[in-house]
């Protein structure tokens, strides 16, 4: 092989390294929130997760681009505002022994467009809630910040039955859970 094919071999050869080099990976960071919200026949409600994981592997350069991110919310750290009974009734509702996390795995980025501070991302993903596992199109924002981490910041409206969960009862059943509920999230990704 010629000295001339032997240059042409290596570039082509590390080409796809070169264009991955503006990829790196994150993890999900403890100063993450996320808030879910009801109504009841009662009273509204809401709880607040406190512990989350994830991972994901980004290129945060020119062309933002997603190649893989997983986010995982652990039941147990969900708290209502409500007190214990209302926490045990979302850990049974949710299936808490058997299925530990909600989890989230992102299938695709649909369309990213350009916005202060970031992008403006139509996705679509895996939500697994209680063992059920659904195909969901989620819109989020994306937030570039100074230190190098990602915020992604957005709205989920659903019901519960959707993931074959039944709303709780308490009080002998004379309160009700309504079946809608809205997750707010602002989940941060350090880079590792």
């Amino acid at each position: 092989m010629s000295k001339r094919n032997n240059i042409l071999f290596l570039a082509l050869f590390l080409l796809p390294f070169c264009l991955s080099a503006q990829t790196a990976s994150y993890k999900v960071s403890g100063s993450s929130k996320m808030k879910i919200t009801g109504s009841s026949n009662v009273h509204e409600w809401e709880e607040n997760v406190n512990k989350t994981t994830g991972n994901a592997s980004m290129d945060a350069s020119e062309n933002f681009q997603i190649d893989q991110l997983v986010f995982k919310a652990e039941v147990t750290s969900i708290k209502s505002t409500k007190g214990s009974i209302m926490d045990n009734k979302t850990y049974e509702a949710l299936k808490s022994d058997k299925h530990p996390y909600i989890i989230f795995e992102l299938d695709k980025v649909l369309k990213a467009s350009p916005v202060s501070g970031g992008y403006w991302l139509n996705t679509q993903g895996y939500l697994t809630i209680a063992g059920t596992k659904k195909l969901v199109k989620l819109d989020v924002k994306a937030i570039l910040n100074s230190d190098g981490s990602i915020a992604f910041e957005g709205t989920k409206v659903f019901n519960m039955s959707e993931f074959g969960i039944d709303p709780p009862t308490a009080m002998m059943g004379s309160m009700k859970v309504g079946d809608e509920v809205k997750i707010q999230f602002k989940i941060y990704y350090n880079k590792y």
